[in-house]
């Protein structure tokens, strides 16, 4: 049989790869409308994406994580769990999409923008329905159709995009195009997880008031994060030029692309966490928490350091020329990635812990500090001060989601890995800097540095032979 680690591995890789294809749809997606539209007709894009997440993130209310929990506790109930959650859903995002067209006429944007947010209202919609499936196929460990569904839908948003640009039509064709290829995403998905059980609409009352009990500290806490992780593209858009909110939103939609991935991957470890936390098997959590935390230090260092000395090549490949001084907002914003990775390890533990209230003080308090901040200073400092506070709300609810599992658990991970990692991430960067005084091709240094870091990680034992034979089982 194969080992957990090996499983876990195995899935990762999975969407690591699919998500890299992925990425690469979303980047080039980004591309052509960077290219296409400007940086005044990006930050109309971004406005209204910004606009209609702040209406999902609401709807959100932690039920992806609950889904998985719940059935992980009593996995008989499947179908029944699954079905009421999801008509759960369905009608609280049915009846917010539904509200934002009205809501954005009261917000003092050009037509293009309320006309987009009522064009692209369906796309989150798809995307909020997406999320409670998923769910299913991270707790089986199943995560190859949802990478392919993933990838398929991406395409075809690029595709349109493509299209769009070609016969030269306006944005609200590009926006009509990521509400196909969401639509695609989530049909697809959808059909595969019959695979899993078969969801219908459900209204299981009892059901609903336990799966309210459980979410509502999640998705207060998640409207908390909301404030510090949405609001500041909403307030730059009310206070400063739309080309400057595409400049930020360049940069932000690379950051947004690379958070999905620890998502995704602490969607798998979330089952095992609240599994051992059942049990009340204390060694095995920690266990899994340590292993957990070694790999997204491995992931998360040289992402960090590695594209902050790429910055501004890396904004010239995916934005084009125009969009360069994105580059030293992204070095900002890669701090905030960085903490967003390591903080998702603890803030799946608090919920497997079920010390979701406990968490609540502190990302209210983050949201008061963010708001302040936002308000204050984003009318005269522009996307500096919003970068700058994405990154203090970041920094503050990693420590704040660390506080709360050391106080459940009364321990925490081991560093012993970070030496070995941070070693690595320096020769790395040394690497790439000298690439970089020689003038090296863009495609070239993100090569060598990738094949640098492994090399030196292996060397130092960050990586050893007994890893690599658990995960490709041999």
């Amino acid at each position: 049989m194969p080992s957990l680690t090996r499983i876990i591995a195995q899935n990762t890789v999975i969407q690591i790869a699919g998500k890299a294809v992925s990425m690469v749809f979303g980047l080039l997606t980004v591309g052509v409308m960077t290219r296409y539209l400007g940086q005044e007709g990006f930050g109309q894009y971004t406005t209204v994406v910004a606009f209609l997440q702040f209406f999902g993130i609401v709807v959100d209310f932690g039920l992806a994580v609950i889904i998985i929990q719940l059935i992980s506790a009593r996995p008989a109930e499947t179908e029944k769990l699954a079905s009421n959650i999801f008509t759960f859903r369905l009608v609280s995002a049915v009846m917010l999409f539904a509200l934002a067209p009205i809501v954005v006429w009261l917000f003092p944007y050009p037509a293009v923008i309320k006309w987009g947010v009522a064009v692209t209202a369906a796309a989150l919609l798809f995307t909020s329905l997406n999320q409670i499936v998923i769910s299913l196929f991270q707790r089986e460990l199943r995560m190859s159709k949802v990478v392919v569904a993933d990838v398929v839908g991406r395409a075809v948003i690029f595709a349109a995009a493509v299209i769009a640009v070609y016969f030269n039509w306006s944005l609200l064709a590009i926006m009509a195009g990521v509400s196909l290829g969401n639509l695609v995403n989530f049909a697809l998905t959808f059909i595969w997880s019959r695979s899993i059980t078969r969801i219908r609409l459900a209204f299981d009352w009892p059901v609903w008031r336990e799966v309210f009990h459980k979410s509502w500290p999640i998705g207060l806490s998640i409207i908390f994060n909301l404030v510090y992780f949405k609001l500041d593209t909403v307030i730059l858009s009310l206070y400063r030029s739309q080309a400057e909110v595409g400049v930020y939103g360049a940069t932000y939609k690379v950051l947004e692309i690379l958070s999905t991935l620890p998502y995704m991957f602490m969607g798998l470890i979330l089952p095992l966490l609240s599994a051992a936390w059942a049990e009340q098997n204390r060694e095995r959590f920690v266990d899994i928490m340590q292993r957990t935390w070694d790999v997204m230090l491995i992931m998360t260092l040289p992402m960090v350091v590695g594209g902050m000395i790429l910055a501004r090549p890396i904004m010239v490949a995916v934005a084009g020329p125009e969009f360069v001084e994105s580059g030293p907002i992204l070095q900002i914003l890669l701090l905030a990635t960085g903490a967003i990775y390591l903080s998702t390890i603890f803030n799946h533990a608090v919920i497997a812990l079920e010390q979701q209230r406990r968490m609540l003080w502190g990302f209210a308090a983050v949201a008061l500090i963010s708001l302040f901040g936002y308000f204050m200073f984003i009318p005269v400092y522009s996307y500096w001060a919003a970068a700058g506070f994405t990154v203090v709300a970041e920094v503050l609810i990693f420590i704040i989601s660390m506080v709360v599992v050391y106080r459940t658990l009364h321990r925490l991970v081991s560093l012993a890995s970070v030496s070995r990692v941070v070693a690595a991430t320096a020769l790395m960067g040394l690497a790439l800097y000298l690439l970089i005084l020689i003038q090296a091709p863009f495609f070239l240094m993100l090569l060598l540095g990738i094949v640098v870091y492994l090399l030196v990680l292996y060397g130092v034992g960050g990586i050893t032979k007994g890893f690599i034979r658990e995960i490709v089982g041999r």
